[in-house]
């Protein structure tokens, strides 16, 4: 259970960072910059509710991490459609939607 829960510490650290580096630290992309924000907000009150309530880990686990996911992939395919040479922002949405499958499956594989 604690290592789904660091997961999701990780994964909102990483959306954070993430969100940041679109705010104008590295690249100007505010759209980009919100929905990495509120994929790390949702991520963030996903570890709350299971700090809060930690029999309700797997099921929040699973839904805030498959919700990011989604947004992730989304971003990913706007990413290579929209401009295919901004490889860092590839690599890490990769990066990240493999990290999100693996804590899927942890938190999937967690006893009641």
């Amino acid at each position: 259970m604690n290592l789904v829960r660091g997961l999701l510490l990780v994964e909102a650290a990483a959306f954070a960072a993430a969100a940041l580096s679109h705010s104008g630290i590295l690249i100007a992309d505010p759209v980009a910059a919100t929905a990495e924000a509120i994929l790390a907000a949702v991520l963030l009150i996903g570890w709350l509710v299971t700090a809060w309530r930690p029999t309700w880990t797997r099921r929040t686990a699973v839904a805030v991490q498959a919700f990011a996911l989604a947004g992730d992939l989304l971003g990913l395919t706007i990413t290579v459609l929209a401009d295919p040479e901004r490889v860092a922002d590839i690599v890490f949405h990769g990066g990240i939607a493999i990290m999100l499958g693996v804590g899927i499956v942890l938190a999937i594989r967690l006893r009641r």
